[in-house]
């Protein structure tokens, strides 16, 4: 599909195959946005993969902080530093900037932190993250694979 002449915030239908099956969805057009790299010094995939969930995350402290357009709400979380895998932009997902604060109501209070909450999820399980992305808290529901 040729999108390059399609409005941005416009839809199309995309035809999808997943696990053999056939389905329609429609989806919004959007511009395509640059990777940000203002924490790539900062991460190594050894330290800072968190591999479920498809991130390389930091710390939030001061220096992690500095680095952010917003000032976080909370002084414990972990930061997401840029996303490992491709993500499906069919379904919510992470991105650079997002600060985690919990996950399934379990406080997230550095990167060992949500390390352990994620290893203790089985594979398909419903994961519930409260976040603050540019500033506005939200929510992002997403099953761990």
């Amino acid at each position: 599909m040729n999108l390059y002449n399609k409005q941005i915030g416009g839809k199309v239908s995309l035809e999808v195959i997943r696990d053999g099956k056939k389905f329609t969805k429609e989806v919004e057009v959007i511009e395509r946005v640059e990777p940000d790299y203002r924490f790539f010094e900062m991460i190594t995939q050894e330290r800072n993969l968190v591999k479920k969930l498809g991130i390389l995350a930091l710390d939030l402290d001061k220096d992690t902080t500095r680095l952010l357009p917003f000032k976080p709400r909370k002084v414990e979380g972990v930061i997401v530093a840029a996303l490992a895998v491709d993500v499906s932009l069919l379904g919510e997902h992470f991105m650079p900037g997002d600060v985690v604060y919990t996950l399934n109501g379990q406080p997230v209070k550095g990167l060992r932190s949500l390390k352990k909450l994620v290893k203790e999820l089985e594979f398909g399980a419903s994961a519930a993250f409260h976040l603050e992305r540019g500033g506005m808290l939200m929510y992002l529901m997403m099953q761990v694979e």
